[in-house]
């Protein structure tokens, strides 16, 4: 039994939860966290299988690191099949165009801000970096207000709770 303080990701994974034209983060077959996005362009019933067409930056070359946020293209000449454990969690996106979708942080999201990290460092790189867990408070005019997550012991590494929050029994 998960405790009701617990989130089940398993749960948003469940079949249910999968439609058309869904944009969700995906782990990558190298890295252990999402670093790239995919939206659901077929689902196979039987047996159960999600096809996904990559999402790919429309400023960055194929050859660098791909932004978390921006104007993506949808690859749908790419489609390849994917198990549910690829999929991390769904994605707000809005579609700007055909093909064509923002990301950027929402309100209430939480999310990885990477420091001491740029755009020509390399993926791997990322674990010499810096990463600080917010949750995005406000987006107004450009600017992005956010609250540092703090780590929760003994999870450090995988469980962060808000300051201004205090819950007890965890």
């Amino acid at each position: 039994k998960v405790s009701e303080d617990f989130h089940d990701f398993e749960e948003d994974r469940s079949e249910g939860k999968f439609k058309l034209d869904q944009i969700w983060a995906l782990y990558t077959p190298e890295h252990k966290l999402p670093k790239m996005y995919g939206q659901i362009k077929k689902i196979g019933r039987s047996p159960f299988t999600l096809y996904v067409a990559p999402l790919e930056s429309s400023l960055v070359p194929k050859s660098a690191t791909q932004p978390a946020c921006g104007t993506f293209v949808v690859r749908s000449g790419k489609v390849q099949p994917l198990e549910t454990c690829s999929f991390s969690h769904l994605l707000k996106a809005d579609s700007i165009v055909k093909n064509r979708v923002e990301i950027f942080p929402k309100v209430g999201e939480v999310w990885a801000l990477y420091g001491k990290w740029d755009a020509e460092s390399s993926l791997s790189e990322l674990e010499n970096c810096e990463c600080h867990v917010v949750e995005i408070l406000d987006c107004t005019d450009g600017r992005t207000k956010v609250l540092p997550l703090v780590p929760l012991k003994p999870y450090s590494k995988s469980l962060f709770r808000s300051p201004r929050r205090q819950r007890s029994g965890i």
